[in-house]
């Protein structure tokens, strides 16, 4: 069986990163990607665990939970539980990677422990242990950047609070910073979820500023808009080797984003460009691929972009409130289902088929579905339906009511034109034959 984790033989039998698997053993887990260094082992969700916080306090022996529950999941227990909230789970190990004490101005600093308590962060999509999420920042102290981070010819450091506008930093800071295309915040998290190492030391944005890996540094990337840490957007390192498939035993070097055509030297069933990234772990990743330094790309522009909308081969909903589809007694769903099934769990007003998706967010998703993990799709092809081209379609449409509308008033208007031009050469005929009569 392949290993899920790195891990080498130590030195002495017992050392500090050694838990209660292997402590006194002469072994240790280490991370390969930094040189070796010993690490502690991964956090993985218990198969089944008990819930016994919020209402479930009230329930004899709590909620039964399995791995890492969805968010309508943890609702059981905790109904205010919001969307944008991280899903967690009890974890086999006591202490493990993924725990880390985090900042909540707004809960007393012993319930924001996690080290060594035996519970972390979870993905209901991945069924993964994550880091707790990044926070900016934001009190009155705020934070002031290092010297790299800030070059400055005098004067001292200046402070922000929260994530600052590339704007102020660049007023504040200078013009190293008009290359920089998104904002950062120092965290008051030393490591956070939305941090991420920079791939192969390869050149970015930050590197020119001394700023390369995040995790540990206690500072993150950030939108000015809405204050809140995010992951660094993806970009194509600009050179990489492939080394999968027909390129296994001799690698092939690519430029930022290939063709489908160049990836197929490479690739058999190609179906769609990508590229290695600067980051590790970045923005438009695929969420089943997060932290493993690639991301698909458009080869026209070399960006990278969302992976293709794919619904779940079976999914579960909740959005009931008799009957089937409750939190109690979900229904299950194939694919994109017809509309009158997903009908007899949101109602007969539902007007469009949609399904789970394998990933939380991906291409097709509309502004309001984006990140949710649903997108809307049509029941017959079993594809997603691209709000992209609904909203071509729509555009389309519009304009062409709009030239119809036009075309027929001027039509409309010219017949009426017409026939008062035939009226009266109609009179001037009449009159002038009375006329002559006269």
């Amino acid at each position: 069986m392949d290993p899920i984790q790195s891990w080498c033989e130590t030195d002495a039998e017992s050392c500090i990163e050694q838990t209660d698997e292997n402590e006194g053993s002469g072994w240790v887990f280490c991370d390969p990607k930094q040189a070796g260094k010993p690490t502690l082992p991964y956090c993985t969700c218990q198969t089944s665990w008990k819930h016994t916080e919020g209402i479930c306090a009230n329930k004899k022996g709590g909620n039964t939970m399995f791995g890492c529950p969805s968010i309508e999941q943890m609702r059981i227990c905790e109904p205010d539980y919001d969307d944008s909230e991280h899903s967690w789970c009890i974890t086999n190990e006591k202490e493990c990677l993924q725990q880390e004490n985090w900042h909540n101005p707004d809960l007393d600093s012993s319930l924001t422990m996690m080290v060594g308590e035996q519970w972390s962060y979870c993905s209901p999509i991945t069924q993964s242990a994550t880091l707790p999420p990044c926070t900016c920042i934001d009190d009155e102290a705020g934070w002031t950047p290092l010297d790299s981070e800030c070059p400055r010819s005098s004067g001292a450091q200046p402070s922000f609070i929260g994530c600052p506008s590339i704007d102020a930093l660049k007023s504040q800071c200078g013009d190293e910073y008009a290359h920089v295309h998104q904002s950062f915040c120092h965290t008051y998290e030393a490591r956070c979820d939305d941090q991420s190492m920079v791939n192969d030391d390869a050149y970015n944005d930050m590197t020119a500023l001394g700023l390369k890996s995040q995790v540990g540094q206690h500072w993150a990337f950030c939108d000015d808009q809405s204050g809140s840490a995010e992951p660094p957007k993806c970009e194509c390192k600009h050179q990489w080797f492939h080394d999968e498939q027909k390129c296994a035993e001799s690698e092939m070097e690519f430029s930022q984003c290939p063709s489908i055509g160049e990836m197929r030297r490479c690739e058999f069933d190609v179906s769609d460009s990508w590229c290695e990234t600067t980051y590790s772990y970045c923005r438009e990743q695929p969420s089943d691929a997060w932290d493993f330094g690639w991301a698909f790309c458009d080869s026209a522009t070399a960006e990278p972009k969302l992976a293709p909308c794919q619904c779940k081969e079976r999914w579960t909903s909740t959005k009931g409130a008799t009957g089937e589809c409750t939190l109690d007694t979900p229904k299950q769903f194939r694919g994109c289902p017809a509309l009158d099934q997903l009908g007899k769990c949101d109602g007969p007003a539902l007007e469009a088929t949609y399904c789970e998706t394998t990933q939380l967010e991906c291409f097709e998703q509309s502004a309001a579905e984006s990140g949710t993990g649903f997108v809307q799709c049509d029941s017959y092809t079993q594809t997603a339906v691209d709000s992209h081209i609904q909203k071509s379609v729509g555009a389309a449409i519009g304009i062409t009511f709009m030239l119809t509308v036009i075309f027929c008033v001027a039509t409309f208007i010219g017949f009426l034109l017409a026939y008062r031009r035939y009226i009266n050469r109609h009179k001037r005929g009449y009159s002038q034959e009375l006329l002559e009569h006269n």
